[in-house]
């Protein structure tokens, strides 16, 4: 038996996908009309209608209600690969040929709440170092980074300049102690309150990834608590069960 033949919605999404790969259409840049992109892609509009849906969901456009659908600014994939491996966003920024950045908002102490002493094994009346910024790739927002951490061991973090940096490397040089594996991840989806909505220059309601993660180093001691906030159309989460496929290109499901 032959191979069954792709939908014709399916065509048109590989096809508009990779026009905006080749840079037909460039990121930020609004996309033609549902009438135009019926002539260009010689289909119905029910079915530029769900080409563009799907590049919609899987971040690659943006549609603005009232205004038109986009190219995503930023559209970054981090694999999370089975196992206990830790990537930072540096390095998930170089891996897809963009330029990290960060942004201080907070760097301040807090005590800690039941959950965070237990997570990091501190005692009674600990207290944590806060800092929050905001992440970027090619300077556009991708998320609102909230880290938590013991201050008796990181409190030097607070004469160090945190924008633009790792907070990793940074973590590293004043405790001699960094992230090296996640104990704990979980995903889920929200919408943007007005806190994550003017720190990212997004709109109030917009979908967001919320990352909540543990971290321990290299001796296995946790370290480190996560909480994260991620623009939904700028960032892809891709998880594989231990093995990568290199002939498996992204978006390609």
């Amino acid at each position: 038996m032959g191979e069954k033949a792709l939908p014709l919605y399916k065509k048109v999404k590989e096809a508009l996908a990779e026009d905006v790969k080749a840079g037909r259409y460039k990121p930020g840049e609004k996309i033609p009309t549902e009438p135009e992109l019926e002539k260009i892609y010689g289909a119905s509009r029910i079915t530029i209608r769900r080409a563009v849906a799907e590049l919609c969901q899987e971040g690659i456009l943006n549609k603005q209600q009232g205004s038109g659908t986009y190219v995503s600014e930023v559209l970054l994939h981090r694999c999370i690969v089975g196992g206990r491996i830790c990537e930072g966003f540096t390095q998930t920024c170089i891996a897809n040929g963009a330029k990290p950045g960060a942004k201080v908002i907070k760097c301040e102490i807090v005590p800690a709440g039941e959950a965070e002493r237990k997570c990091l094994n501190l005692p009674s009346k600990s207290m944590l170092l806060y800092v929050q910024r905001v992440r970027t790739a090619n300077d556009v927002p991708i998320y609102l980074e909230n880290a938590y951490m013991s201050y008796d061991v990181f409190a030097s973090l607070m004469q160090e300049d945190l924008n633009n940096t790792s907070l990793f490397r940074a973590m590293e040089k004043v405790a001699g102690r960094t992230p090296a594996a996640v104990t704990y991840r979980s995903l889920g989806v929200t919408r943007a309150a007005s806190e994550q909505a003017s720190a990212l220059n997004i709109a109030v309601g917009e979908p967001m990834l919320l990352m909540k993660a543990l971290y321990s180093d290299a001796q296995n001691r946790p370290v480190l608590i996560g909480r994260q906030y991620y623009v939904g159309s700028r960032y892809v989460f891709e998880s594989y069960d231990g093995i990568i496929l290199d002939n498996i290109p992204a978006n390609s499901l």
